[in-house]
């Protein structure tokens, strides 16, 4: 019983999505799935490089807009996440929304983190716009330790 409640669900939450939304969930999901498929056979400065290449030259959203557009194209992308063929980790999912978001002419910064919880060592991906985290998925990037980027160090 508890299974077809869930469903029904579901089914009222994707009937209520909008055209434009949709397109966005997609594109979430394609976007995902690129991204995992380069990241299993390529090496990450050249997924680097893809996903710099999606960055648009003018900005697509009005000015102060930015943040409702960020929230947006988070929520899709854990969506698209959420129901894909397999796990999608944080980096994957800060991969594709880096794409989204670049595309829409909102420039983000990729950042890691590591914890070390006990005898195990822990890692996390996530996007910073204007030096705010963009939490995609998992643990709040507040529990780690930031790690240096190269530019950084010198």
């Amino acid at each position: 019983m508890n299974y077809y409640k869930s469903l029904s669900h579901k089914v009222q939450t994707a009937r209520a999505l909008s055209w434009s939304e949709w397109g966005i969930l997609v594109k979430a999901w394609i976007w995902l799935l690129y991204i995992d498929l380069l990241l299993r056979n390529r090496s990450f400065p050249r997924v680097q490089q893809v996903v710099g290449y999606q960055q648009s030259a003018r900005p697509q959203v009005p000015a102060g807009q930015e943040w409702n557009a960020i929230y947006r194209y988070q929520r899709f992308t854990t969506l698209a996440a959420r129901y894909h063929l397999y796990p999608m980790t944080c980096l994957r999912q800060a991969l594709a929304l880096q794409v989204l978001l670049g595309g829409q002419g909102i420039s983000t910064k990729l950042r890691f983190g590591v914890r070390k919880e006990s005898v195990k060592l822990l890692a996390h991906a996530w996007l910073e716009y204007e030096g705010q985290s963009i939490e995609v998925t998992g643990p709040r990037s507040e529990y780690f330790e930031q790690l240096a980027s190269l530019g950084e160090i010198a």
